[in-house]
């Protein structure tokens, strides 16, 4: 019997060195093959992922006010969530960076600051997708 052991010894040894080289050699084929599938994934990715462009996901809004002192702007924003957010207009164009509106928005016009003593509002159409970031309203 212990001879058997030792035969079956001996081909599991001979059997585990013929496999051996080629666990190495797959083990860097498969290296290779994942580093070659995750570079070609990353160019894909690169390519396919879209580009974040100007006026995307509605606009920024430069309101010219007029003789107004302050403004409530009320509509979509970026994420399509009715809001209203006001704003001291103190010179005759004011620039409202960093809000994103999109659809039909109302803009309420205010004699003095902090959106008191009202005056008019008006609404305007805002595309949500345009070439640049802004759009400029004027008050009529």
């Amino acid at each position: 019997m212990n001879g058997a052991k030792s035969e079956k010894t001996e081909e599991q040894t001979v059997a585990t060195r013929r496999a051996e080289p080629r666990r190495r050699l797959g083990g860097r084929f498969g290296a290779l093959a994942l580093g070659v599938a995750l570079l070609g994934s990353l160019a894909g990715g690169i390519a396919a992922a879209p580009m974040a462009s100007a006026g995307t996901f509605g606009q920024q809004i430069e309101v010219s006010t007029g003789t107004a002192n302050s403004v409530e702007i009320c509509g979509l924003n970026q994420n399509k969530l009715y809001i209203c957010q006001g704003w001291n207009t103190p010179g005759y164009q004011t620039w409202i960076a960093g809000w994103w509106w999109q659809g039909y928005v109302t803009i309420q016009y205010y004699k003095s600051s902090n959106e008191t003593n009202y005056w008019t509002s008006q609404t305007y159409y805002v595309p949500p997708v345009m070439s640049g970031d802004w759009i400029y309203i004027t008050h009529q």
